[in-house]
């Protein structure tokens, strides 16, 4: 747990450090810009059916997306695989984030830019153990370079229900965008 937090807080440091040497180039809404972006995701939590003993879930997925409306929807699928039931499992399906809330970067009373936004992310799953979860969750997106989320699965299939925390970060190169 410790290690986590360690590595949690150094996180935060390269964030700011990253954001705050780079605001001066920011534009109005940095945030879902057209293209494509890849994240890199860790996530833990438990299985439950409410009845019995719950599982642990933990695994490693990759989320590639791409935004068809600029500054609000993206479109994408998740793959990945988990550990869960003393198996290691496999993911995927479709994803769709809808982009809620932008935090805006103010510069002596100025909007010179967006650090951070909180997304809705709506998947599909389908796993190698029969699974079939349909779930969403809240996820803030710093900078465009790190996640931090938690979302809930409903398996209809094996009428179980997933919590899980997550973490990401941008696999794919971030490119400037021009000023409109």
């Amino acid at each position: 747990m410790q290690i986590r937090i360690n590595l949690f807080k150094k996180m935060i440091w390269i964030f700011l450090f990253c954001n705050l040497t780079s605001i001066t180039h920011a534009q109005t809404d940095t945030e879902f810009p057209k293209g494509f972006i890849m994240y890199g995701k860790l996530h833990s939590g438990l299985v439950t059916n409410f009845s019995s003993p719950d599982l642990f879930i933990g695994g490693i997925q990759l989320a590639p997306q791409y935004t068809v409306v600029p500054h609000l929807l993206r479109i994408g699928a998740i793959a990945g695989g988990f550990y869960s039931s003393k198996k290691i499992q496999g993911e995927f399906g479709p994803s769709v984030s809808l982009k809620l809330k932008t935090f805006n970067a103010k510069l002596e009373g100025a909007t010179v830019g967006s650090i951070a936004n909180i997304n809705l992310l709506i998947d599909h799953l389908w796993g190698t153990n029969k699974q079939r979860q349909i779930g969403a969750g809240i996820i803030l997106d710093t900078g465009n370079i790190i996640t931090i989320g938690i979302t809930t699965h409903r398996d209809y299939n094996l009428n179980t229900w997933l919590f899980q925390s997550e973490i990401g970060i941008r696999l794919t190169k971030k490119h400037k965008n021009p000023v409109i």
